[in-house]
């Protein structure tokens, strides 16, 4: 297991059978109104990790931010960030935003990070390695191996691409493991204990075809171990709920929807299909 970072950290009813008494809302009945419900995004960069709290309508009621320590380079051409620390991070910008807006029932939450940052874990979500960041550049060797079966067009044929680092780490790091996850991807499975799942935009740098919407039969060729490619899905899709144990570290209410994240370029869309789930969630309209 990868050493975690030193520093420690402190329903709507949907579906009822026809008849049936809703459930007691876990909030006063002022925090269920469309007024009331808020949503969280979530962004990761390379330096920091910052947050905003919105209403229905789009309007920004809280925003926090954290530094995140540097990215270490061993060596020249590397980078590399511990993910605890990212999550760490996430954990106190969602409590900051949590605090600036009581009152208000948060709905959903969605993430976005760097593109290409990709991070190897075993079946529980434990990092195994430090992460490789967008810009690390150590995979010289596998990105040449790349060139004789990815397509000429193909975004993995790079010593940065997410697939270029997979095959780097699974050769010198990892021999043995569970998942192949994004920068946001890896901290929206662990919102929700949902690590067989990515979405499109990042995944397209592991090789996946977006037109066609799977994985290319040229990457059976690399043999990789079994099932460490997520499942692949859109941009603002629901996850699920947030895990009882993460909603009790982070505050966040168990109600709270997790939302499908993308990368830091694609973060808009994903944000107004987070606000459309508040809208949902909450009985009000988007």
């Amino acid at each position: 297991m990868y050493v975690a970072a030193s520093t420690p950290l402190l329903s709507p009813s949907i579906g009822r059978p026809a008849g049936s008494h809703p459930a007691p809302s876990p909030y006063p009945e002022s925090m269920t109104k469309p007024d009331r419900v808020c949503c969280i995004g979530i962004d990761l960069g390379t330096s920091g990790c910052r947050g905003v709290s919105i209403d229905l309508q789009g309007n920004v009621l809280a925003s926090a931010s954290i530094a995140l320590p540097p990215s270490r380079s061993p060596h020249p051409g590397w980078a590399e960030q511990n993910p605890e620390d990212w999550w760490q991070s996430t954990v106190q910008v969602i409590r900051q935003l949590l605090a600036a807006t009581p009152g208000h029932a948060t709905a959903a939450i969605a993430i976005d990070g760097t593109s290409s940052t990709l991070v190897l874990s075993d079946s529980a979500g434990e990092p195994l390695a430090p992460a490789l960041m967008y810009n690390d550049q150590r995979a010289v060797e596998q990105s040449k191996a790349l060139d004789g079966l990815a397509p000429l067009q193909s975004v993995v044929r790079s010593p940065s691409s997410s697939l270029s680092k997979l095959l780097w780490l699974l050769q010198h790091r990892c021999t043995a493991p569970s998942h192949a996850l994004h920068q946001s991807e890896w901290i929206s499975a662990r919102l929700c204990k949902r690590y067989d799942l990515g979405d499109e935009n990042n995944c397209l740098k592991l090789g996946y075809d977006p037109v066609a919407q799977c994985w290319p039969q040229w990457i059976e060729k690399l043999g990789l171990p079994p099932c460490i490619l997520p499942k692949v899905s859109p941009p603002g899709k629901l996850m699920g709920e947030i895990d009882p144990a993460i909603a009790r570290q982070t505050g966040l209410p168990g109600s709270c929807r997790v939302i499908t994240g993308t990368t830091d370029r694609r973060s808009s869309r994903t944000t107004e299909s987070a606000r459309r789930t508040c809208g949902r969630t909450s009985g009000g309209r988007s």
